[in-house]
């Protein structure tokens, strides 16, 4: 049995059970929950052994503003049943922390924890109370959300403790995640003749991609709605099923549980926009502005106004491990997970506790979907009487702490390597380069660009400081910048409150050891960022030396204090030195024994600037929705077009009047902001129109990349250049060297969202990179001919 810590399960599970049950049984009327409940986590899995491989790490903070509101119809309700309601409150689980729960308005009438999943859980009664136009429940509390990172050896996975209550729990069938006799089926073609548990969750993973197509269905959720929305291509006789993250999630899960393996949903306000307040609050979905927008059936949903959204992800259980974390849609991620939301409850079919009725003609429910048996599908926003209460408004603010709490929750102190690709650096500073460049390239002024940026897209704000936390590292070692840093992190979690910035500069200091006023004052107190500028470079030579003599200025009307490295490349190599510019203009020299070929300014971004950057093909979400995808019908059309509506469908999710043949565009077509071209030269008339201004170049059925061909049948490249017909759009192509690797495309996007191009070999990615030489100020090519 399960003998051991971190096995699935151990028994003293089943005390705590037996006292959740309690819990549950008893109403504490009127009760007081203390702020941060520390209630034990409710599955010994999730207490993962130190040496485990999963790592919880740079906490998110979110301060949290919940408001649940109902509008009830005195001509329409009975008060005696229909103005109960029951709201899920976060709870601290293996990667959500220091759970403070702040205040909550009214008292509630109960307050109880579900004992399958430990889910806590207040209950009003609103019909004890005088009657209202409106009632309205008030919610404040603050977490530490954890990013999740698993490593694990498929070879040192253990086995399941199959006599145990959890294992019955997490694999068995439910009116929501039914483990029926389709759902057995296709999770024998899913996994094969794989045997280990792992890599079979990972095959359910690669299923569920290939068999689901995106499709909001929101008044859908269980398998029997999936299974039901079946659809079979015409051509190849193939069977799909269309959802949302919902269906993704339980699809993957009744999978798993069809094989034996735990797993389950986890239920989550997802997203990260701590710039809204209550002046610019807006409906989250489109459909919401339709409000009440009811199911056909005459079920409301609760409208939701805020920067988050409630979502459902997956996660399944590795022995001598944990829970590992699943997304199960646009592409999937497995054993990643951000730390962008707030857990709000795990599992499906949750018993929601005291009063719920069992009669689905009574109307409560969740979200579009009434109560089964007293469960509610998923436990998000809350539970009232949705048939007869149509309009209820959830709002959802959150704001952040100040400097670096929202910098060090994104700065990753370890590589996240991406599945089949090289490994990355901890900090990738071309890619916050690459976004301030994005939303400021259609500025002359700069200064004002950055303003305009920071209004139009906060976001930016939160990139900028995560630079700044970078550049601090390289200022103070990586020793004591990670001294600092946890240092920080540690204060505002036992505090459970934020640290100032001036707290946090104090600490800086103090285990630096030296003053760090003049980092601080030029990168968070002005309103500019440095921009540099080559100048009067010249190359000698002189008994066999070489001597490269230059300027850099500082264009900014700032002077900045700054460590700028310089790269030389010559015929030999590559060669470096650092400078310090803290004045308008530094001259250097670089002496060297082999012929120079280029200069390079800051050749691995490592200083926050304006600098001019490649574009990256998950540029399009920029100018969305204003794209075009054009499939080519010179040769394998069939195979073209299929790719480019899985596109569409997996990462775009507009209408397919956006996919056009070669043979169907017309000039205002090609000048829409960002042009997908499907098929390589060969078999996309455009695409052979523009080839020569890609980088990549095809002969047909090779192209060639940095000296190496590429020719079999199952490679292809991805890459995005700017669109010449529009200046401020793109043009990307996707061309596989046969049907089957065109076809491949949808799936390869994973991982490569952040670079200008990429070269794959079936689902496995070989190169991939971004166009040299985008900004002339900063790099210098010698001519020594």
């Amino acid at each position: 049995m399960a003998a051991k810590r971190g096995a699935l399960f151990s028994h003293e599970h089943d005390d705590i059970m037996r006292k959740s049950l309690l819990i549950l049984v008893i109403v504490i009327a009127g009760c007081n929950q203390s702020d941060g409940d520390k209630s034990v986590d409710r599955d010994e899995a999730t207490k993962t052994p130190p040496a485990s491989g999963i790592v919880y790490k740079n906490p998110r903070v979110y301060n949290v503003d919940y408001s649940f509101e109902m509008f009830p119809d005195p001509n329409k309700v009975d008060r005696g049943k229909d103005l109960k309601l029951w709201i899920p409150i976060p709870r601290e689980w293996d990667s959500q922390k220091a759970v403070k729960i702040i205040s909550v308005q009214p008292e509630p009438h109960a307050r109880y924890v579900d004992p399958e999943y430990g889910n806590h859980i207040l209950f009003w009664d609103f019909g004890k109370e005088p009657e209202k136009p409106l009632y309205k429940v008030e919610m404040k509390y603050r977490l530490e959300r954890y990013e999740t990172y698993a490593e694990v050896d498929p070879n040192k996975v253990g086995t399941y403790d199959k006599e145990s209550k959890e294992y019955a729990l997490y694999t068995r069938s439910t009116h929501t995640v039914c483990v029926n006799d389709k759902i057995e089926k296709l999770a024998e073609i899913a996994v094969g003749n794989e045997k280990k548990s792992y890599l079979q969750a990972k095959r359910i993973l690669k299923f569920v991609l290939r068999t689901m197509r995106f499709k909001p269905t929101p008044f859908e959720r269980g398998i029997k709605d999936l299974l039901d929305s079946a659809v079979r291509d015409e051509k190849t006789g193939k069977e799909y099923y269309q959802g949302g993250f919902d269906q993704y999630s339980t699809f993957f899960v009744a999978l798993c549980r069809a094989v034996g393996i735990p797993a389950r949903c986890i239920t989550e306000i997802s997203g990260w926009g701590p710039w809204m307040t209550q002046e610019n609050i807006r409906p989250m979905h489109e459909w919401h502005g339709r409000f009440p927008g009811l199911s056909p059936d005459g079920l409301a949903a609760a409208q939701i106004f805020g920067p988050v959204t409630v979502h459902v992800w997956a996660d399944f259980y590795a022995p001598n491990y944990g829970w590992i974390p699943v997304v199960t849609a646009f592409g999937g991620r497995f054993g990643r997970l951000e730390n962008k939301g707030v857990i709000i409850s795990k599992g499906r079919d949750i018993n929601i506790g005291l009063f719920p009725s069992a009669q689905k003609i009574d109307g409560y429910g969740e979200q579009w979907v009434l109560l089964h048996n007293g469960r509610a599908d998923i436990l998000g926003t809350g539970v009232w009487n949705i048939a007869n209460i149509h309009t209820a408004k959830v709002k959802i603010l959150h704001c952040s702490d100040p400097f670096p709490a929202d910098a060090l929750a994104g700065y990753p102190a370890t590589p996240y390597p991406e599945a089949g690709t090289e490994q990355t650096s901890a900090f990738d500073g071309r890619q916050v380069l690459t976004w301030i460049d994005n939303v400021t390239r259609e500025w002359p002024d700069k200064r004002a660009a950055l303003a305009q940026a920071a209004e139009k897209t906060p976001w930016i704000q939160s990139k900028q400081e995560l630079f700044i936390c970078h550049m601090l590292r390289e200022v103070v070692g990586d020793k004591k910048f990670f001294d600092i840093s946890d240092a920080y992190v540690n204060l505002r979690v036992n505090s459970g409150k934020p640290v100032t910035t001036e707290r946090f500069e104090r600490m800086a200091e103090e285990i630096y050891g030296k003053p760090l006023d003049w980092f601080f004052e030029q990168w968070l107190e002005r309103d500019e960022l440095p921009q540099l500028k080559l100048d009067e470079v010249t190359v000698s030579k002189a008994d066999g030396t070489w001597r490269v003599h230059g300027k850099l200025w500082q264009k900014s009307d700032s002077i900045f204090r700054l460590p700028i490295e310089l790269a030389l490349d010559t015929k030999d190599g590559r060669e470096k030195q650092t400078i310090w510019m803290d004045t308008k203009a530094v001259e250097f020299d670089f002496c060297t024994l082999n012929e120079p070929q280029k200069l390079i300014v800051d050749p691995y971004y490592e200083v926050l600037k304006i600098q001019k950057m490649p574009p990256h093909l998950g540029w399009f979400w920029d100018v969305y929705p204003e794209i075009i995808i054009v499939y080519g019908t010179l040769g394998e059309t069939e195979a073209n077009k299929t790719a480019a509506e899985r596109f569409n469908n997996d990462w775009i999710g507009l209408d397919n009047e956006i996919i056009k043949p070669d043979t169907d565009v017309n000039e205002a077509d090609l000048k829409t902001k960002c042009v997908v071209l499907i098929g390589r030269p060969e078999t996309n008339k455009l695409t052979r129109q523009f080839s020569n201004i890609f980088p990549i170049k095809f002969d047909e059925d090779k192209f060639i990349w940095q000296g190496v061909t590429y020719s079999e049948p199952s490679q292809g490249v991805a890459q995005i250049i700017k669109n010449p017909n529009n200046a401020h759009g793109l043009m990307m192509m996707y061309a596989g060297l046969s049907p089957e690797a065109t076809q491949e495309f949808p799936d390869s996007y994973v991982g490569c969202a952040d670079r200008s191009y990429v070269i794959f070999d079936g689902d496995r990615q070989l190169v991939r990179g971004d166009w040299e030489d985008a900004d002339s100020n900063l790099y210098w090519k010698f001519d020594t001919q």
